[in-house]
């Protein structure tokens, strides 16, 4: 595997688009990734792939990753975003490992907001992308700063951990509402699963959230009611 410990500490501004050259058997060491996106083209089968992937004490901000393939990607401690964060828009993962702390990573199930028709080819992509997959996302060690939805995920391919992470099932969000009142996180949570046909979402809590102890709380007891898994 090549490193790139001693050689880049920064990537900024680097952009690359779905049919070109995939990126892989390639880790990175306390780099800082700095405004770097992913453009994906329109046939979701030319996705742009990263396999074989290390990251470990590495920052990032403001970078867009849109309809990208992670395959066999090992993260360890990632932190950044802040008023900036990591959009990972409409993309499809396949073992891939987050651990230590993680913050401003944003899951979304669309490739692009303002294009409806490339979305719906993206979605129909990843149903079958996730029919070989066995496992999509281990993150049962890692400890996110922030509450986040794994939006696009299906929460059956996805390791976690129980104690502060949660599945909320489209069937039972009117038994969320009904129990969280409205408007609520858990409202704001279950509002993009609504109108989508996913089965699910991974709800991550925020253990540098200030109100972590009363939002596991609200967990613990939609899941007493049978809201949350």
């Amino acid at each position: 595997m090549t490193s790139f410990a001693d050689m880049k500490k920064e990537l900024s501004g680097l952009r690359v688009r779905a049919g070109e050259e995939d990126v892989r058997d390639v880790s990175f060491t306390q780099t800082l990734f700095s405004g770097c996106s992913v453009q994906p083209l329109p046939a979701p089968s030319e996705r742009f792939t990263f396999r074989r992937i290390s990251l470990t004490k590495c920052k990032h901000g403001a970078c867009y990753l849109h309809g990208a393939a992670l395959h066999d990607v090992q993260v360890t401690d990632l932190t950044g975003g802040g008023g900036l964060p990591t959009f990972l828009w409409g993309c499809v993962f396949s073992n891939v490992v987050l651990k230590g702390p993680v913050s401003g990573l944003m899951f979304r199930s669309e490739v692009r907001a303002d294009n409806p028709s490339m979305n719906e080819l993206y979605l129909e992509d990843a149903v079958r992308f996730y029919e070989g997959v066995q496992l999509a996302l281990d993150v049962s060690e890692a400890r996110f700063g922030a509450v986040e939805a794994l939006y696009g995920v299906p929460p059956e391919l996805v390791r976690r951990n129980p104690d502060s992470q949660f599945v909320m099932l489209r069937e039972h969000i009117p038994l969320v509402k009904k129990i969280a009142g409205h408007p609520s996180l858990w409202s704001v949570i279950a509002r993009p699963l609504e109108t989508s046909t996913a089965s699910g979402v991974v709800v991550v809590l925020g253990h540098k959230d200030k109100k972590f102890k009363e939002t596991l709380q609200e967990a613990m007891n939609l899941r007493a009611e049978g809201a949350l898994q």
